[in-house]
């Protein structure tokens, strides 16, 4: 939320290089925050308290993420 914030103030002010970097932090923190909560749930699991639920993947979202990451 803060970097979002910070985004919003930088784009007044003009500093229009620095928001494709804002962008990418902000994509770096949602996959961390995602990380996280996978980490979580592995936990669950080993304590045989986790509910399942089967969703699909945008397997073309994913390769479109790793590589703008990379």
């Amino acid at each position: 939320m803060l970097l979002h914030l910070l985004r919003k103030k930088l784009k007044q002010k003009e500093y229009k290089e620095v928001t494709p970097i804002l962008s990418r932090m902000e994509a770096q923190v949602t996959t961390l925050t995602q990380l996280i909560n996978d980490l979580l749930d592995v936990s669950k699991i080993q304590m045989e308290r986790f509910d399942y639920t089967d969703e699909q993947l945008d397997i073309d979202a994913v390769i479109r993420e790793v590589v703008e990451t990379l």
